[in-house]
């Protein structure tokens, strides 16, 4: 059910913050289905309008936010933030993106959160960590930390998809971030270019995001780290069928950044393997 304003909200055991019209239904599918038939669940979505309230592109990919809702058995709610602005200004595709500037956007969304946090009153957040270094992602990651910081609502970080679909790139993130984790760079930049979307890219694309990714692996394996993780978690699902089914309304979106059924299954399979997993299927949580 869709929840037109903060006005008409209630009171809601989980809340998965999402900073596309996508981002939670390609990650986060089994995390919701294996949740207890009990739990009232919100996905909210940051960035969920185009530049005019009408954009029919934008009614579209909401009318799948509501299709998959209907199969997630879901509410959702738009926080109704700009996806199409000029001031996202973007200085690569894929993982490197320009720096957060949009100071009283940020602002902004911070304070949206802490109306609805205080309405909704949570149990559990389900945050993104930002991996891809979207910009709108890490905008997301940024402001709900910043709210949710000295709060006593549980919080955990789930992968961003497709971005994570590239074995090690969580890991790749994490470490930017300033986290203690193993990486194994090599890995990442084997399967950058030949796993997930960016394997999708032009060829003459390609080749100037390698040396671009080349020099960021460099700085970040070089980076200090002094953060600990204090737990992690792999969500298992053997009902494939059902997980595609909410991945599949968003049709708008599949072709480029999933690339089908088997292909998005497979990609998963190779992130199972990666982690040393026989499961078929799981997705990864953190608590930062």
């Amino acid at each position: 059910m869709k929840i037109n304003n903060l006005n008409e909200m209630d009171n809601y055991d989980d809340i998965y913050i999402s900073s596309h019209l996508d981002d939670v239904g390609f990650s986060c599918p089994t995390s919701i289905l294996n949740a207890p038939k009990n739990r009232r669940i919100l996905v909210v979505t940051i960035f969920s309008e185009g530049k005019s309230a009408d954009c029919p592109k934008f009614l579209a990919r909401q009318q799948e936010e509501h299709n998959a809702s209907i199969q997630g058995g879901y509410d959702y709610i738009f926080a109704q933030f700009n996806d199409i602005r000029k001031s996202k200004v973007i200085s690569h595709n894929g993982l490197i993106w320009s720096e957060l500037t949009e100071t009283q956007l940020i602002e902004s969304v911070r304070a949206w959160l802490v109306e609805l946090f205080d309405i909704a009153k949570p149990k559990t957040v389900f945050v993104p960590i930002g991996v891809g270094r979207h910009i709108d992602h890490r905008i997301t990651h940024i402001t709900c930390n910043e709210v949710l910081i000295n709060s006593n609502i549980e919080v955990w970080y789930y992968e961003d998809r497709p971005y994570a679909l590239v074995p090690q790139s969580t890991e790749v993130f994490l470490r930017e971030l300033g986290y203690q984790v193993d990486v194994r760079f090599e890995v990442f930049l084997d399967n950058l270019f030949t796993s997930g979307f960016l394997g999708r890219s032009k060829p003459k694309v390609l080749e100037q995001r390698k040396q671009d990714y080349n020099d960021f692996v460099k700085r970040i394996a070089n980076q200090e780290t002094t953060k600990s993780i204090k737990s992690s978690r792999f969500i298992y699902s053997d009902n494939l069928e059902q997980v595609w089914k909410i991945i599949s309304c968003y049709k708008s979106q599949l072709k480029h950044f999933i690339g089908g059924k088997e292909t998005f299954f497979r990609d998963c399979r190779i992130i199972a393997i990666d982690q040393g997993r026989d499961e078929v299927y799981c997705e990864r949580q953190w608590q930062l």
